[in-house]
């Protein structure tokens, strides 16, 4: 895709932050094709009246929050519970089926991402994080969240029969 978009739109695509901010934003998406489709467009429109550059990112940045829901941009460290595509860190009950080959997924049985999310309750930990927050804070308050949803996911799990978690992230 982004092969294609360099090609259709070279002026704009031979920018780095367009071409990372349209590789993040396609990457990002669940819905790749709807999200390729609107990002053709964008580009038509700013080709159309010879957008400047900074414009342009600016729009993918608002096209990211309205199809993602988050600005691709901005870094962030986000904890789910479940294995989710667009987050970072994903954290999901587990159970060895078999403990002769730990090594092949096979033998390891995962929560149902539903069954997972659905355990979800709201507290201060799910919570939207402040846009003022200093680094420092965030930080403290990312390891808050991810020491409660690691005892969190254990306890739901162990409820229902899984006695390890999954954690994926960085």
């Amino acid at each position: 895709m982004l092969d294609l978009l360099s090609e259709d739109y070279p002026d704009y695509m031979s920018y780095n932050l367009i071409y990372y901010a349209s590789q993040m934003f396609l990457c990002e998406s669940n819905i790749r094709h709807k999200s390729y489709s609107e990002l053709r467009k964008l580009f038509d429109n700013a080709a159309a009246i010879h957008e400047d550059k900074e414009n342009v990112i600016n729009q993918i940045k608002k096209l990211s929050l309205d199809i993602i829901g988050r600005d691709i941009i901005k870094r962030e460290i986000r904890i789910v519970d479940g294995h989710d595509s667009s987050s970072y860190f994903g954290i999901m009950p587990v159970r060895v089926i078999d403990y002769a080959d730990t090594n092949d997924l096979d033998s390891v049985a995962e929560m149902n991402s539903i069954e997972a999310l659905s355990s979800v309750r709201e507290n201060e930990f799910t919570a939207k994080i402040g846009e003022n927050d200093t680094p420092v804070e965030l930080i403290i308050d990312f390891y808050r969240r991810f020491i409660y949803r690691v005892e969190y996911m254990l306890r739901i799990g162990n409820e229902k029969g899984y006695d390890l978690i999954s954690v994926m992230g960085p």
